[in-house]
């Protein structure tokens, strides 16, 4: 079968631009054009999720700190001895990382990555600190009485105060990490 494509694509194309412009000019949207992660953002939930895995996981690596898959699903990888889930966002038209499906599962500590057109910000949370502020304090589905998932909106250049000192930047991720996980 041959395909055949309507002179009006063009202009279609021209005005999918100009909404784009506008959105991202009225803040109701993220512009990704340029950005080193903008291939991601089609992509589907679980993968995005298992390249922000592989993204932290690099990251640790890179800076001499040991990382292996976890050998059960309560957390997503083992980083130098310590049971971490590895959650990943991208930056919501609402400026808010949102990083979502905490469960009260075995892992010692969580690593929320979030990426923005421009910016990465990671914190890495201890278990009893996300215990505090998050798990059972924010339920991500069926409302406040919601006991399975939790989740943690982070707007990036004001986190909540409890949240500042583990991390920020990358670099001050990882050196949260290793106060954490001691040597490698």
């Amino acid at each position: 079968m041959t395909e055949t494509f309507d002179s009006g694509f063009d202009d279609l194309a021209q005005i999918s631009d100009e909404l784009r412009q506008e959105y991202v000019s009225q803040g109701r949207g993220v512009d990704w054009t340029g950005s080193p992660f903008a291939w991601i953002r089609p992509r589907a939930s679980r993968q995005k999720g298992a390249i922000g895995q592989e993204m932290f996981s690099r990251v640790c690596e890179a800076e001499g700190i040991p990382v292996e898959p976890c050998p059960d699903p309560d957390a997503n990888r083992i980083v130098s001895g310590v049971r971490a889930e590895i959650k990943f966002s991208m930056l919501w038209a609402s400026g808010h990382y949102v990083f979502q499906q905490f469960r009260r599962q075995d892992y010692d500590l969580a690593v929320c990555l979030g990426v923005s057109p421009s910016h990465a910000h990671c914190w890495v949370i201890p278990r009893d600190i996300l215990d505090e502020y998050v798990i059972g304090k924010r339920p991500q589905h069926t409302g406040a009485p919601g006991t399975e998932t939790f989740w943690l909106w982070v707007k990036a250049e004001r986190p909540e105060d409890w949240l500042a000192s583990l991390g920020g930047t990358i670099h001050e991720a990882v050196q949260v990490l290793k106060a954490l996980v001691g040597p490698s």
